[in-house]
């Protein structure tokens, strides 16, 4: 099984301690979306030694939990952006970075909420996955990795952590993402050739540890999305009374 058990955490985390009560704060100041969306994924990362990872946001159709989408909402990869600040391309400045060009173009898309994928299997089931190296998953597996944006970028993806962002309801508005959890003193940019030998599987201690942080992150998203409701409808309200206001005039 993919899925992996919790485990007892390690003697001397201290730092991890330290780590999630300045993630506790820094998600608290947060000033929009996308702001906040960087803010985990870069926490997350810190915390458990990932090379890269993503943030999708769920988008439901109706009462169909089959019927939603999934919204690629944040991305970062320390291997792509250091081979980009050293080496630009053809020696051109201001050449574009490859993972924010990515994310740039996925923004504005949407993919069909299925468990067929890891992320929407995560969201859809509520589980976490752990999985030492994605291009060595089961075939008869009820989901699959797709390898198509390490091929659009020249990357390898080996291990990962997937874990949905649940609200203390219950309800999962996305799923948090940790690819490449790299070995102590590990240095340079990793490459599809070596990335197996310098990567380690997640533990059970950085799941638990994300999964943690990613209810914590859920609870902020969803207040940041009612805030920002609140804002549009207030917004709307006051367009609506300008107008009449204009009218009488």
């Amino acid at each position: 099984s993919q899925v992996r058990t919790m485990s007892t955490p390690p003697a001397g985390n201290q730092a991890t301690l330290v780590g999630m009560l300045e993630a506790s704060t820094a998600l608290s100041e947060a000033s929009d979306l996308p702001t906040l969306l960087h803010r985990i994924l870069r926490i997350s990362r810190e915390l458990t030694a990932s090379d890269a990872g993503s943030i999708y946001l769920l988008e439901q159709s109706g009462n169909d939990p089959d019927g939603g989408q999934i919204w690629f909402a944040a991305f970062q990869n320390a291997s792509l952006e250091a081979k980009h600040r050293h080496h630009p391309g053809r020696g051109e400045e201001g050449a574009p970075d490859p993972a924010r060009s990515l994310e740039q173009e996925l923004l504005d898309g949407r993919l069909p909420l299925t468990t067929e994928s890891l992320v929407g299997w995560s969201a859809l089931t509520g589980q976490s996955l752990a999985i030492a190296d994605v291009y060595g998953l089961d075939p008869q597996a009820p989901y699959h990795f797709d390898a198509s944006i390490d091929q659009h970028l020249g990357y390898r993806a080996v291990s990962m952590l997937t874990v949905p962002m649940r609200c203390p309801s219950g309800e999962i508005l996305g799923v948090l993402q940790l690819i490449n959890r790299l070995r102590p003193e590990e240095g340079g940019p990793l490459t599809p050739a070596d990335a197996r030998e310098r990567t380690l599987p997640y533990d059970g201690f950085d799941q638990r540890l994300i999964e943690a942080l990613a209810s914590q992150a859920a609870v902020c998203v969803e207040r940041k999305k009612l805030i920002d409701s609140q804002t549009r409808l207030i917004e709307a309200i006051l367009t609506l009374l300008a107008r009449a206001v204009d009218a009488k005039s």
